[in-house]
């Protein structure tokens, strides 16, 4: 994964989380926020989906780096 690629996939899950926070503070904030409420969820399932792809990349990675070194030794 390069770094452009990994950039925009960390912004995209700050922005989620961010879309999670304000839907969670909108019982806070006298109503304001009503309409960002109803994507709390699917805000969640997104990070987590986004996290999820981003943590198995880093396994297989390291899972293929880790042969080479026991291959080349």
């Amino acid at each position: 994964m390069n770094k452009q690629l990994s950039t925009y996939l960390d912004l995209l899950r700050f922005l989620a989380a961010i879309l999670v926070f304000i839907s969670h503070a909108s019982a806070f904030s006298g109503g304001y926020f009503w309409q960002i409420a109803k994507l709390g969820h699917e805000a969640v399932v997104f990070f987590f989906i986004l996290s999820g792809f981003v943590i198995a990349f880093v396994c297989f990675e390291k899972k293929k780096q880790l042969l080479l070194i026991l291959l080349i030794g």
